[in-house]
């Protein structure tokens, strides 16, 4: 699979929002590890490199079947859901999962008003996240069987 990791930015571009939440780099190698080809994207790194990025070309040239975005710090959640909202305008068929604390804690009320956000793993996700992965690669769908 083709999996796109997107940390989120803000309206004010600050130099702490170029950290992306150490646990992702965990998750990432996890999913190199089982055969996945994976790319990462940190949206504030790219645009103080470059002030034309386009998130949107980079989706469109990568052609990732699945689109993770951290939603960890609550400063990040409408990027981050804007984020999953252009994705399926992209292409409806790219899964689009977000993670982090905010997620963690709000699960119920983005899953309830963001029909574009498929999946949420919460809390720690090292085993969510093989198992998830597991299903998609055997095109499964009985989801309950992911923690978390």
């Amino acid at each position: 699979m083709k999996i796109l990791y997107i940390h989120p930015d803000t309206t004010e571009l600050r130099d702490s929002q170029c950290t992306i939440p150490i646990g992702i780099v965990g998750l990432l190698n996890i999913l190199i590890h089982d055969g996945n080809e994976v790319k990462g994207i940190n949206i504030p790194i790219e645009k103080s490199i470059n002030k034309n990025f386009n998130l949107e070309h980079e989706i469109k040239v990568f052609k990732p079947n699945i689109v993770m975005v951290d939603l960890h710090w609550y400063i990040y959640s409408y990027s981050s859901i804007e984020i999953c909202k252009t994705v399926k305008e992209i292409n409806s068929e790219i899964k689009t999962i977000i993670g982090g604390i905010t997620a963690s804690i709000y699960y119920k009320e983005i899953m309830e008003n963001f029909e574009f956000i498929d999946y949420i793993l919460r809390g720690d996700s090292e085993i969510p996240i093989k198992t998830l992965f597991r299903l998609f690669n055997q095109n499964k769908s009985n989801f309950e069987l992911v923690p978390n």
